[in-house]
């Protein structure tokens, strides 16, 4: 891609006029193509699904969405990517290496997932190590098992940040809907409130005052998000107890 300065003058000079209309041309395009496209990391046919609010940010990609638009081009299969090769992209290591850091969202979206699926041990060490590995090795990878998806498809380090996040709502809810309505996975997990009131206006979500709604064999579970106040990772751990009672009452 093109640098965004027009010539080595308008380096030195400031940014020129022609500059600052290439570099608002290139947001503008990342920006259309992340919220319209970039849907998260996985595969549509996968079993475990969780819808998230937005994509987080690190703080050293600044307010740029070029690093993420350029990995979503060379990654995007359908609308999502490999996790591992998304991040390798954009310079972002920590989740993949041999001994990885446990990315603070995803810890508590793991805990829901191994306690339905009745993987954890209940030793807080031996856990730790299967969540790791599960992160490095599973999660959101094209050939796993789980979808992990957003309501934004454009990054923000906060809520606070200003994104647009109107503009292609309605579009991604109603694909979102389709595509989950055909791959039926066994558990949806749709955190955030914020956008739950987006989700109960579908007739088959709501209106429903229970947490976990069952359409047919798929059981969808509205959480709080995994940073909101109040929540524990005791919280996460009850959620995937409850849902695996709600599941072997449907078997």
């Amino acid at each position: 891609m093109a640098h965004i300065f027009g010539s080595n003058d308008s380096i030195r000079g400031g940014l020129n006029a022609q500059s600052i209309v290439f570099a608002g041309d290139e947001m503008e395009k990342a920006e259309e193509v992340l919220g319209l496209e970039c849907y998260g990391y996985g595969n549509w046919k996968a079993p475990f699904w969780f819808v998230g609010p937005e994509q987080g940010q690190s703080k050293y990609e600044g307010l740029s969405l070029t690093p993420r638009y350029e990995a979503f081009l060379d990654c995007n299969t359908e609308g999502l990517s490999d996790s591992r090769e998304f991040h390798h992209h954009i310079g972002e290591y920590r989740w993949h290496r041999e001994d990885p850091a446990l990315q603070s969202t995803w810890r508590r979206l793991m805990l829901l997932l191994m306690t339905y699926c009745n993987l954890l041990s209940g030793d807080p060490s031996k856990d730790d190590q299967i969540l790791r590995k599960y992160q490095r090795d599973e999660l959101g990878m094209e050939t796993g098992r789980t979808c992990l998806i957003e309501l934004s498809g454009i990054p923000a380090r906060s809520f606070a940040m200003p994104r647009e996040r109107e503009c292609f709502r309605e579009e991604r809810l109603l694909t979102i809907r389709r595509r989950l309505l055909e791959a039926k996975p066994e558990i949806v997990v749709i955190y955030g409130k914020g956008q739950w009131k987006y989700w109960k206006e579908f007739p088959e979500f709501g209106p429903h005052s229970e947490n976990i709604v069952q359409i047919g064999k798929m059981l969808v579970a509205f959480a709080l998000h995994p940073h909101a106040r109040g929540t524990t990772d005791n919280s996460w751990i009850q959620l995937g107890q409850e849902l695996r009672r709600h599941s072997s009452m449907m078997s």
